[in-house]
């Protein structure tokens, strides 16, 4: 008899681990789409043993002979005897092929199902509610997975963005990147050096653009200094600030301090990037792309962005970093094409909040998948943590955040590289605009340093 699984259930497949089975994935989609469907091979940490272990057309079959991918009828045969002991579960997976290009996403599949069948007999089946996805191009479909020796098979339907890229960063998968074709002549590398005169000729051209705007100016100057010490004064960049708009950050635009902390970061971007502008993202319980902050715009910035984004209830960091990721590399890879995203110029991106987040999982994926990416994200906290309310009596710990999750991000491991750094404050203005400035370049320059040498960068 035939299990019909719901979204999160699971039923028995094999109690011996012995027997081989099919499992089938069938969908209708609108016309010109294409679906890629893969298997990626797991261990119990939830990763590849290597790149051998992610089957699909362009490699039908895994290293141990156990999973063979059957492209013209959509299937995957597998024998539970012959895989490698270290596997410990299986993710069946779909794709759209140049979702993003194409502009399109998974909410417009018309049905999707996958089934599991042994002996010719259909154990499980799973209808995916196309309902629920939205603008995703990657979808965890079903899971495989061995549990106290007994292989069971659990309905999923996870979407998220970002393609067959964002599957391999999940799962561990490197792709090698494509050898660019030769120049028509050697080009020099590119060094980041502190050269004093071009320094000091870009600082006259700031003053000459800033002659009315004393107050910036003067941030500028500051942040000027923070990169002389990094030797950064010649570096360029984009810089994005994210924004909480969660209901707890009211007292804190109420009182101007987002908006003075906004344009300390728009002293810092001119110093980085010639046009003096900062990409600005927003996030509570959605997420959204607003207007660039420049130096003609900048005086109430923020109060102007409430009128149109008013605060939310709650608080989300994935969705927006999705965004974040979307709009400076919307590229898809496929998979003959190279993961590892390369740009002339690296996105630095401010990250501000209050709280922690609901979708942490979906977090710690984005900041996977974005490590593959010259991006580099430092996140900022406001407020009074667990630490430093320990011992000050009930209600002080009460109404003290816990960041520990933020804190977890900057060490998250199985990522191509480091991209995150993370500091917290009780009040943005307890510290100096200068000391700001050092914390903001604390780690941004050894990621730099990784992300040349990755060469993400050129």
């Amino acid at each position: 008899m035939t299990i019909n699984l719901q979204k999160g259930s699971n039923a028995l497949i094999s109690a011996s681990g012995q027997d081989a089975i099919i499992v089938h994935l069938g969908w209708k989609v609108p016309e010109n789409y294409e679906l890629d469907a893969s298997a990626f091979m797991l261990n119990a940490s939830g990763t590849v043993l290597n790149d051998d272990n992610m089957i699909f057309f362009n490699q039908p079959a895994s290293p141990d002979g156990a999973v063979h991918y059957h492209n013209d009828k959509q299937l995957f045969t597998i024998a539970l005897s012959r895989l490698n002991p270290a596997i410990q579960k299986i993710a069946f997976t779909l794709t759209l092929y140049e979702g993003v290009e194409r502009r399109q996403q998974f909410k417009n599949l018309h049905q999707a199902e996958i089934e599991v069948f042994k002996d010719k007999e259909e154990l499980v089946h799973y209808d995916l509610a196309t309902q629920e996805l939205n603008q995703e191009t990657a979808l965890i479909f079903a899971e495989l997975y061995l549990n106290k020796g007994q292989w069971k098979f659990r309905a999923v339907g996870q979407g998220f963005n970002g393609g067959l890229a964002a599957l391999c960063a999940h799962f561990g998968v490197s792709v090698d990147e494509e050898q660019p074709a030769p120049a028509p002549a050697p080009v020099p590398p590119k060094v980041e050096a502190n050269n004093s005169a071009a320094a000091g000729s870009k600082m006259v051209s700031l003053e000459k653009k800033l002659k009315d705007k004393p107050a910036l100016l003067s941030l500028v100057k500051k942040a000027h200094v923070s990169l002389e010490k990094v030797n950064l004064t010649q570096h360029r960049a984009k810089v994005a600030i994210c924004l909480d708009i969660s209901a707890s950050m009211h007292s804190l635009y109420s009182s101007g301090k987002i908006q003075r902390l906004a344009e300390k970061v728009l002293g810092l971007a001119c110093q980085f990037d010639d046009d003096g502008m900062i990409d600005v993202f927003l996030f509570g319980e959605r997420a959204y792309h607003a207007e660039e902050m420049g130096i003609d715009n900048f005086p109430g910035f923020t109060k102007r962005l409430l009128e149109r984004y008013p605060l939310e209830g709650g608080t989300s960091y994935g969705k927006v970093m999705k965004e974040v990721r979307n709009f400076y590399f919307p590229v898809n890879i496929s998979a003959n094409k190279p993961l590892v995203t390369k740009a002339a110029m690296p996105v630095y991106v401010i990250f501000v909040t209050d709280g922690n987040t609901t979708d942490q999982e979906e977090t710690k994926r984005q900041v996977k998948g974005s490590s593959y990416e010259p991006l580099f994200w430092q996140f900022m906290a406001i407020g009074k943590t667990k630490k430093s309310a320990k011992g000050k009596g009930f209600f002080a710990n009460l109404l003290a955040s816990d960041f520990t999750f933020l804190e977890d991000l900057d060490v998250l491991p199985e990522r191509y590289i480091d991209n995150a750094n993370f500091f917290s404050v009780e009040d943005p203005e307890e510290i100096s605009d200068a000391e700001l400035y050092d914390l903001l370049m604390a780690e941004y320059p050894q990621w730099l340093k990784l992300a040349q040498e990755k060469q993400m960068l050129g």
